[in-house]
C-alpha cells in the first residue's frame, strides 16, 4: 500500500492550480482482495486534508492503525498494524531494491526469451545469463526467508484475532 501515491495524486490537483478535481477512480474489478487499499483510497479521496498536513510514514502508519483497529479490535490493533507495516516493506518494494512493480516477472520473461533459443540449440546459456539468474535468485531468496518471517508473525497472532465465539470470529478475514 502506497499512501503517498494517493495522496500526491491528489494533492496534484491543487497544486497545479486547477479549479476542477475530475474525481478519483478506484479499479474495483476484483474489491475482494484488496479491501485495505481501497479503504485507504476511499478515505482519502473523502477528506483530503488530514493526509496533506502529514508525511507518507506518518500516514501510513495512522492509516495502518484505524485500520486494524476498525477490523480487529483495539486489544490487537498495535501489533496487526506493526505486521501490516512489515508486510508493505518488504525489501523488493523499497526505494533502494525496487524494480519495478512487475519486475520479477519481466526479468524471468526477458531471461527465459534470451535462455530458450540457446537450449533448443543445444547451447549452454551465458556467462552474464547466468549471473543474471544467480541475482535473480538470491533477491527472490532474500524476500522468501523476509516473508517467511511475517508469515510466522501472523500465524502467532492468529489464534487471538480468530478465537472461536469472540466478535470477530465469523469475519471473512478469519
Amino acid at each position: 500500500m502506497r499512501v503517498g501515491r494517493y495522496r500526491r495524486g491528489c494533492a496534484r490537483c491543487d497544486l497545479r492550480g486547477l479549479c476542477f478535481i475530475g474525481g478519483f477512480l478506484v479499479n474495483v474489478s476484483d474489491i475482494r482482495p484488496v479491501p485495505l487499499s481501497t479503504d485507504c483510497a476511499m478515505r482519502l479521496a473523502w477528506n483530503a486534508t488530514p493526509w496533506l498536513a502529514r508525511g507518507d510514514a506518518e500516514n501510513q502508519e495512522a492509516f495502518l492503525n484505524d485500520w486494524s483497529r476498525r477490523q480487529l479490535g483495539p486489544e490487537l490493533a498495535w501489533e496487526v498494524a506493526a505486521l501490516y507495516g512489515r508486510y508493505f516493506d518488504i525489501p523488493y518494494q523499497r526505494s533502494d531494491q525496487r524494480k519495478g512493480d512487475n519486475a520479477a516477472h519481466s526479468m524471468l520473461h526477458k531471461l527465459a526469451n534470451t535462455i530458450k533459443p540457446l537450449l533448443l540449440a543445444g547451447q549452454p546459456p551465458s556467462a552474464a545469463v547466468r549471473k543474471s539468474l544467480g541475482d535473480a535468485q538470491q533477491f527472490a531468496a532474500a524476500n522468501l526467508a523476509y516473508v517467511e518471517q511475517l508469515l510466522a508473525t501472523a500465524t502467532a497472532l492468529e489464534p487471538r484475532a480468530c478465537r472461536p465465539g469472540g466478535a470477530i470470529s465469523s469475519r471473512p478475514i478469519c
